[in-house]
């Protein structure tokens, strides 16, 4: 139930190479919210649907769902600093025309971006994700995850706030333009880290440019490490079922403050800074003050905690109402989230770790896929507040489950197939 080992924001950001990384992420991040609060705005203003929404945002990640274990095989065994590289680049110039898209006859345009920029985002964040680990000592590592996500909080508390009075200023097509920028400077921030171990693929296996079979194999490997961890087993079956409830939140929340409240950009951007406060509050306790539980504890409570609060979102009368309320959620989300993804990371040998978070990723992304498309068809049959309530409930439930079921267990030390 105790974690006697933890570390803290200063002395993970000691470590150069991980800071540098951070900071790239941040400004990559404030850059997405830019992209994200326009695209929504831009297709709800097209189209008036949340079944429209629900669609993109289902193919955004659909190649997730779909390669993304192929993509885990190819971070264990390529260049994982190019492999980044290339992905931020890639999606820098994708995002750009989103301009291009002016009415809603131009959706295939939407979607076929979309596709791009998702499937390079299968590489970059299992490659994130496994590069982590080589940065930081283990006992840093629930630190580093923590600041990870206070990555999402600077970008929260400064994007959507900015975005929203920079959209009004200038126009929705700025916002494209400056997350395109961002991706730019993650790429040159990944250019610079110095630790050589995040440039070269790992020995031990044929790589995966070795052919078909070899792909396969690889793909075998990580599967066959997940099925025989019980904590793996359950983590994924826990985060799985959270998504499940987590989709009428991506999908829903422009459409009902637009909607219920008639808030424009400002009043958006300033409900999500009011979750990012929280994401503060919640990354520092989690980085700084949490050593005495253990990742398991941490976890399940930080997901009911969730759940309760998303529920509580159904029934507020008031638009100021949900300034506080999204406060306590963004408390909740870096325990979660940190805790999660170390716990992958412990319980992983890192020359399988890409394969690893590239599948658990594809499960948690069919999850979402699933939530999302039936948030979208729902949206318009009934209430958006019932949809809350109800994804709040088997969110709450999601972490009840996993504080009597994830427990530690032996995990297996022969990773061969």
């Amino acid at each position: 139930m105790f974690n006697s080992q933890q570390g803290n924001f200063l002395a993970t950001l000691r470590y150069r190479d991980f800071r540098v990384l951070w900071i790239g992420q941040v400004i990559s991040q404030i850059g997405n919210y830019f992209f994200y609060i326009a695209l929504l705005i831009k297709v709800n203003d097209l189209t008036h649907s949340t079944a429209t929404i629900g669609i993109l945002l289902m193919v955004f990640s659909l190649p997730q769902a779909i390669i993304g274990p192929w993509a885990g095989a190819y971070v264990d065994r390529l260049n994982r600093r190019w492999l980044m590289i290339i992905s931020d680049l890639i999606r820098g110039i994708a995002v750009i025309f989103f301009v291009d898209m002016t009415s809603s006859h131009q959706l295939w345009l939407a979607y076929l971006l979309a596709l791009i920029m998702g499937s390079a985002a299968s590489f970059f964040i299992p490659a994130k994700d496994a590069v982590i680990p080589l940065l930081v000592p283990q006992e840093e590592l629930l630190s580093a995850n923590a600041l990870s996500q206070t990555m999402q909080v600077a970008a929260m508390l400064i994007g959507p706030a900015t975005a929203g009075f920079i959209i009004a200023w200038a126009g929705l097509d700025t916002a494209f333009l400056v997350d395109s920028g961002s991706f730019i400077v993650s790429a040159l921030s990944i250019f610079a880290i110095a630790n050589a171990k995040i440039a070269h693929s790992l020995p031990g296996e044929p790589t995966v440019a070795s052919g078909a079979t070899s792909i396969w194999r690889e793909l075998s490997v990580g599967f066959h490490y997940v099925m025989h961890s019980r904590l793996l087993v359950t983590l994924t079956a826990m985060i799985m079922v959270v998504m499940l409830g987590a989709g009428a939140l991506n999908v829903l929340w422009v459409p009902f403050f637009q909607d219920e409240f008639h808030v424009g950009a400002e009043g958006l951007g300033m409900v999500d800074a009011m979750q990012g406060v929280g994401m503060l509050l919640g990354g520092i306790a989690v980085g700084n003050f949490t050593g005495r539980w253990s990742h398991e504890v941490i976890l399940s409570f930080a997901v009911a905690f969730v759940g309760l609060v998303t529920v509580a979102l159904g029934f507020l009368p008031a638009f100021w109402m949900y300034f506080p309320v999204m406060l306590f959620f963004g408390v909740a989300l870096p325990p979660a989230n940190s805790a999660a993804m170390t716990l992958i990371q412990v319980h992983t040998p890192n020359e399988v770790l890409g394969r690893v978070n590239g599948l658990f990723s594809s499960l948690v992304s069919v999850s979402s896929l699933i939530s999302m498309g039936l948030a979208g068809a729902l949206g318009a049959l009934i209430s958006i507040r019932l949809l809350f309530i109800i994804s709040g409930a088997v969110i709450a439930g999601a972490g009840f489950w996993g504080h009597f079921f994830l427990r530690s267990s032996p995990d297996p030390t022969n990773i061969e197939s």
